[in-house]
């Protein structure tokens, strides 16, 4: 009998990991069930072993059926969203790769979501017949061999630039340290957006940390959003942002809107993670690393500029 396994999907602007997807993907294609029927029935598939807000009932099933007609293999126009899919079985070269992919989004200052599809029959639904493999936004961009970092950066530069053009933004990139502030305390002015008490069970519901993590990340939105609808600022990944680190910046900084120092050798991250206490997870928690560090408890979150 097949074991449910969690399957991502963006959902309006989150990425969810859903259980069972995979399996109810794979049924309907076998039972070759009509595009215009897929929602009902991919949502009723998974709808019992998943976690579904109210309200969010229709998001969902938008969401499920564009993920269906992507695997019919119909032409689906841009959503606004950078997405990058690794192929591989699991192997060190697909990870390596993931790695890579990373250090150059750091490098050109942009972020997306990566999606790791290790299924064989996904894989082959893609027209994918080596791996590792890497597709930005649809387009096989290389298969079999690794790609050079250069090569990696014109690659997500360009895929930045289309969608910005299309949606008549200037930039993608990471927020400044002030914005992902602002954005986490979402109108606060306490030390987590619900309140100040570190022990308190609220911090449960909104962050995964060292208390309920199970020492792993989770998959974006499983838990509550801040008053402004935003997940995970106060644990899952410690988040870098776009600052360079000058321990003396904010004695002079400006008042509105600082940007950060021009240079440094270090990148300032923001926010707690899976693996930190809850002291760590406050709305003012920072740090500072090398660009070049990289660990299972660290990510990002992308920024739109609106002209």
């Amino acid at each position: 009998m097949d074991t449910p396994t969690q399957r991502m999907l963006k959902v309006g602007k989150a990425t969810i990991g859903l259980i069972g997807l995979d399996i109810a993907l794979n049924k309907a294609l076998a039972e070759d069930i009509p595009a215009d029927e897929s929602a009902e029935y991919l949502y009723r598939a998974i709808k019992g072993q998943n976690y579904i807000p109210g309200g969010m009932t229709s998001t969902y099933k938008a969401a499920l059926e564009r993920e269906y007609r992507r695997l019919l293999g119909e032409d689906l126009a841009d959503d606004g969203d950078l997405i990058i899919r690794v192929f591989g079985t699991g192997c060190i070269s697909c990870n390596s790769l993931r790695d890579a992919v990373i250090d150059a989004m750091m490098q050109a200052g942009i972020a997306a979501d990566i999606h790791m599809i290790h299924e064989p029959d996904e894989i082959g639904r893609h027209g994918i017949t080596a791996t590792p493999a890497l597709m930005i936004n649809g387009k096989v961009k290389i298969a079999g061999i690794h790609p050079t970092p250069v090569q990696l950066e014109q690659w997500l530069l360009e895929a930045a630039e289309k969608l910005n053009g299309l949606e008549k933004s200037s930039a993608y990139r990471l927020p400044t340290e002030a914005e992902w502030e602002y954005a986490a305390r979402a109108g606060s002015e306490t030390a987590y957006c619900y309140g100040d008490d570190p022990q308190s069970s609220q911090l449960n519901q909104y962050a995964w940390y060292e208390q309920n993590s199970a020492q792993q990340t989770h998959p974006v939105g499983t838990l509550l959003p801040n008053a402004w609808g935003i997940y995970d600022m106060h644990g899952n990944v410690t988040e870098w942002v776009q600052d360079r680190y000058d321990k003396n910046f904010y004695s002079n900084s400006p008042e509105k809107d600082p940007a950060g120092p021009a240079t440094g050798r270090k990148r300032v991250v923001r926010g707690g993670s899976w693996i930190n206490q809850a002291w760590s997870c406050r709305s003012a928690a920072r740090g500072y690393y090398s660009e070049e560090y990289t660990d299972s408890d660290f990510g990002f979150r992308i920024v739109r500029m609106l002209e």
